[in-house]
């Protein structure tokens, strides 16, 4: 490119412009389905259960606002805990709680149980 020539415009990052996209109702796939109490109870009940879990290990998330760590059972919840103490809890891991939903996402506390069978295989 010459220096008399103009420099191209850069091009729009429409994801940066539109943060929010509105699901369309007639997208079958964009519509949930009501949820009955009886499901709803459950939630709250693993809800509470996983916020005491994680409270008790000082790590805090508000029951006021949504976390997907509330989509998980809370046996989960223990592994992943036991996989954060593992990997160095708070000393070493300075946001607990992101790194605690990255973990029940990815089930990284079967990293834990396989080093402990590999472990065994070779003693």
């Amino acid at each position: 490119m010459s220096p008399s020539e103009p420099k191209p415009k850069p091009k729009k990052n429409l994801r940066s412009e539109n943060s929010i996209c509105d699901s369309d109702p007639s997208n079958p796939q964009s519509v949930k389905p009501e949820s009955s109490s009886s499901s709803n109870s459950i939630s709250e009940v693993n809800k509470a259960s996983v916020i005491q879990v994680c409270a008790d290990h000082a790590i805090h998330y508000s029951p006021d606002k949504p976390a997907k760590v509330f989509e998980h059972p809370v046996e989960n919840v223990r592994r992943a805990i036991a996989h954060f103490y593992s990997r160095g809890g708070h000393q070493k891991i300075t946001n607990p709680c992101g790194w605690l939903i990255q973990c029940l996402e990815w089930e990284w506390w079967h990293d834990d149980l396989q080093f402990v069978g590999l472990q065994g295989l070779l003693s």
